[in-house]
């Protein structure tokens, strides 16, 4: 919810397990229950408005798009009345079709798509199924299921225990398939990503 969701690498699809879907929604609701919306310069404002108009009222046609498809919030899916600001409501769908526009298309607002895995080899499989791949978190205690596991996600960027938002300076940062410009910027990527090559050839007369 960093940045009312209106980040590349913001968190809109989250898989879960059954063995902990349950639990992990209840503690998602409650940590959404809590966060306050507000002026972003207010310390104690959780979530700013959306950029710009435009913006509100894309996040509002997918609100509505939600409701067309018959997905029930467990949270939010409220507006605010524009001219008091761009606010919208924290908003938690669950149990929501891989194949929903919800879950494959990037909304840039606070909203996420939880969708039910039967295990960890269906819920590498969902995270693959999308055109996008910047950016990948997995959870798990298991260090060595972590590493392996991150290698067949397909993302350019993968957070282990950790939110798919972040990204360090000094790190490459970039992603694959429709996410990518085939180059990656930051770090010493950076200097390749700011240089143009060209190959001269030089014969000896």
């Amino acid at each position: 919810m960093l940045q009312a969701g209106q980040r590349c690498t913001a968190t809109s699809r989250a898989i879960v397990v059954e063995d902990v879907f349950d639990e992990f929604v209840s503690r998602l609701t409650a940590a959404c229950s809590a966060f306050r919306l507000g002026d972003p310069l207010d310390e104690e404002t959780d979530i700013g408005p959306l950029a710009s108009y435009e913006q509100f009222c894309t996040v509002e046609g997918y609100l509505e798009l939600a409701e067309h498809e018959e997905l029930d919030p467990v949270i939010g899916a409220t507006v605010s009345d524009p001219e008091d600001g761009y606010f919208v409501a924290p908003t938690i769908y669950t149990d929501v079709d891989p194949g929903s526009r919800i879950a494959r298309e990037e909304i840039f607002g606070p909203v996420v798509a939880v969708i039910r895995a039967r295990d960890t080899e269906d819920a590498i499989r969902l995270a693959n199924d999308t055109e996008y791949g910047l950016s990948a978190s997995l959870f798990t205690r298991d260090l060595r299921t972590a590493v392996r596991r991150a290698r067949e996600l397909e993302a350019g960027v993968i957070h282990l225990n950790g939110e798919t938002a972040g990204a360090e300076p000094h790190v490459p940062f970039g992603g694959i398939k429709a996410s990518s410009s085939g180059t990656r910027e930051q770090g010493g990527a950076a200097r390749e990503f700011f240089t143009e090559l060209k190959t001269i050839y030089l014969e000896d007369l």
